[in-house]
């Protein structure tokens, strides 16, 4: 729906930014063909019709998701604080994670990241993720596919 919106819109600025206009508009089945005379349009007019086409559409939507029965705007009982600590060192455990990716695709491990690492390690509470995580870690510098950019421990 915002494609066709925006596309009118466009379609609209070209048109007002050009003098051209069609001597005639193809009409579509059913439609009278539309001569030049009758194709110029006001802001106001197309603002009424686009509105009008997105009430429409909006309707639809309503009404269909009324009839599916769906549940995507059924409000969901509040997070406890334990599910929200969980959910915040599930967050930090993918920011390792996704750090030790980053590292891999360069196929360096550098300062910066045995620093990030060290802060990090101690917000995950999960030690079965933490271990997971280093045991990738040296497996990956172990196969080659890290190499060590500075000197003192990896971690």
């Amino acid at each position: 729906m915002i494609a066709l919106i925006a596309a009118l819109a466009a379609g609209y600025a070209a048109g007002r930014a050009s003098s051209a206009v069609p001597a005639a508009i193809p009409a579509a089945a059913g439609e009278r063909e539309t001569t030049a005379a009758h194709a110029t349009l006001d802001a106001q007019e197309v603002e009424a019709w686009v509105r009008s086409a997105v009430r429409a559409e909006l309707a639809s939507l309503r009404a269909d998701a009324s009839t599916s029965g769906s549940t995507a705007a059924t409000p969901t009982s509040p997070v406890t604080d334990s599910q929200f600590r969980r959910l915040q060192e599930d967050r930090r455990a993918d920011a390792l994670e996704g750090m030790l990716d980053d590292a891999l695709r360069r196929g360096r491990w550098e300062l910066d990241d045995q620093i990030r690492l060290r802060e990090a390690l101690g917000t995950v509470s999960d030690p079965q993720r933490e271990t997971a995580l280093l045991q990738r870690l040296a497996a990956a510098v172990n196969a080659g596919e890290l190499e060590i950019g500075f000197e003192g421990p990896m971690f």
